[in-house]
């Protein structure tokens, strides 16, 4: 049995039981951005800073991902997606190029050891350009 899970682009995603979930990880724009108080210690988060053309994704699920797939948003519907992750175990992260002469914007598809799939459509890839899986 299939789970399907549909996210938006927002901050953060949970789900129950073994579906996948999605959440944006900070990056260096949305920090320099935020006119907030200063942090305490206790509240300081990381900032990632992923390279131009690249993309980091960081598998904090308890699931293997099998598969991780990217096709530009609005393409034609006999356009295959490119894989640009296999076998990404738990806890393990990896950095990989976006696809050349694909603009920016992707529909991101996934599959996991679990048998549950992520689904996010129209995600800006150069604006976001890290994926963190979590439960």
């Amino acid at each position: 049995m299939f789970k399907r899970i549909t996210m938006a682009s927002v901050l953060a995603f949970s789900v129950t039981a073994s579906g996948a979930a999605f959440a944006q990880a900070p990056t260096a724009s949305a920090a320099a951005t935020k006119a907030a108080k200063p942090a305490t210690k206790a509240q300081k988060t990381a900032v990632v800073k992923v390279p131009k053309g690249k993309l980091l994704i960081d598998n904090h699920r308890d699931s293997t991902l099998t598969e991780l797939s990217l096709q530009p948003a609005g393409a034609n519907a006999g356009t295959e997606p490119t894989v640009v992750a296999k076998q990404l175990e738990a806890g393990k992260k990896i950095t990989i190029a976006l696809p050349a002469k694909s603009g920016c914007v992707f529909n991101v598809n996934g599959t996991f050891e679990d048998e549950s799939t992520l689904d996010v459509p129209e995600r800006d890839l150069c604006k976001d350009p890290v994926i963190t899986l979590v439960e």
